[in-house]
């Protein structure tokens, strides 16, 4: 199933570029506003640290208090008539250059509106004596105002953001072309047949990364193809080989059966029901290694199903002593081979005998699935003289996984003993 958050590798690189160039872009609007707004304030400083000391002249002639050189700076002799907004920003002690803005003042009329100051201070010698005199620049007036400096900003802005998209679409279409081949791989794998392995060849433009990942993948499908001729070969070939000895004990039980001996039959009847086990899993190896859906196979769990189960497992529980109680809650028809369903609960039934002694086991049958509860030893320990769990459970994986069942076997929450659960999910 596809994850619908999951994108295909330009789309992320692309969204990663858009985001990463706003954020390259905001960043940049912000270094230029700060670098205008310093560039503008150390050159009203420099301007006016070169030209106050020129101006100072007036008070060294013996002029004294507020002096207009020109609309943009202004001459003092005293702090005290200074604008009140920077008598309070600088302090008496106060000497050299420094630039500033202030809040206007509530109550301020239009033409003191003025916010941005350059101000230089310095000794000079008076016919009164030596004195802190004062220059004061007004840069508002040359400078751009916050409209001007807005409509760049957003020229730049648009600009920048417009040299962005053009860049992201040459790196999108390039990142197109490069993830083509990946696209196209991951189509043949969808579309691909479940048993087809041959090498899977891209008729396209590729990279290095792609060609190392096709041929990887392409050597692991034949590598999985031959373990699985060899899987098939081998089931092929063992089931030939069992079949043999076991047409040999059949001829000779029923030789064995002839002398009509009370204990001869009752050995005869323990080895047909051997031979009988040998041959169901002989046959059950050969459906799995096939590997190949019969959709005319069914099968139905109905009360013959049941009373089978007992049958051949009430040898096992009595010799356990363990109750066995099998209930069929409802009938339910399935798209399985018998056998397949049959060895399910078979070997989920005899796990659970093996796994108790003098104990009780009991199963359920749905059309949900198989539900088998035993009082046993648990996944914890093990059964007395019973040595895991045996080849039973590995089959019974295998042939859930074959037909999507849902297999479970965990400890027992509400009890001592496991459940072993097998849920059919027919909807799915």
């Amino acid at each position: 199933m596809t994850n619908k958050a999951c994108l295909p590798i330009s789309k992320r690189i692309g969204r990663i570029y858009y985001i990463g160039g706003l954020a390259l872009l905001v960043l940049y609007s912000l270094v230029f506003n700060t670098i205008v707004t310093l560039t503008e304030n150390l050159t009203s400083e420099r301007r006016l640290e070169i030209v106050a000391p020129y101006h100072f002249q007036h008070f060294e002639r013996g002029e004294q208090g507020k002096i207009k050189i020109s609309p943009l700076i202004h001459i003092y002799d005293d702090i005290a008539l200074l604008p009140a907004l920077v008598q309070r920003r600088i302090g008496n002690s106060f000497q050299g250059i420094d630039s500033f803005q202030l809040e206007p003042e509530s109550g301020q009329t239009a033409h003191q509106d003025v916010l941005e100051y350059v101000i230089y201070a310095a000794p000079v010698d008076t016919p009164t004596g030596t004195r802190v005199v004062y220059a004061i620049e007004t840069p508002d007036a040359v400078e751009w105002d916050d409209v001007d400096f807005f409509v760049v900003e957003v020229a730049i802005f648009v600009l920048g953001f417009a040299v962005l998209l053009i860049i992201a679409g040459f790196i999108v279409r390039a990142l197109t072309k490069i993830s083509e081949p990946f696209v196209e791989l991951a189509h043949r794998l969808d579309n691909n047949a479940e048993h087809d392995f041959h090498p899977i060849e891209i008729d396209a433009m590729t990279s290095q990364e792609f060609e190392q990942t096709q041929t990887a993948l392409n050597n692991y499908r034949e590598r999985i193809s031959e373990l699985i001729a060899r899987e098939k070969s081998f089931t092929r070939y063992i089931s030939h080989e069992l079949r043999t000895p076991m047409t040999v004990v059949k001829g000779a039980l029923s030789i064995l059966r002839k002398q009509n001996n009370e204990q001869s039959l009752k050995q005869a009847e323990r080895i047909h029901q051997a031979v009988e086990q040998m041959e169901n899993l002989t046959h059950t190896f050969l459906l799995l290694a096939r590997n190949e859906q019969n959709h005319h196979a069914s099968v139905t769990i109905d009360e013959r199903f049941i009373e089978q189960l007992n049958a051949d497992l009430n040898s096992k529980a009595q010799a356990n002593q363990t109750e066995l109680k099998v209930t069929l809650l409802e009938s339910v028809e399935l798209q399985a081979e018998p056998l397949l369903l049959y060895s399910v609960a078979h070997n989920i039934l005899l796990n659970a005998i093996n796994s108790t002694i003098q104990g009780r086991v009991e199963a359920k049958f749905s059309s949900e699935g198989i539900e088998v509860l035993d009082n046993g030893v648990g996944l914890s320990e093990k059964a007395r003289g019973y040595e895991g769990f045996g080849v039973g459970l590995l089959l019974v994986q295998d042939i859930c996984q074959k037909y999507h069942w849902s297999f479970k076997l965990e400890d027992n929450q509400q009890g001592k003993g496991c459940v072993a659960q097998v849920l059919f999910n027919i909807a799915a």
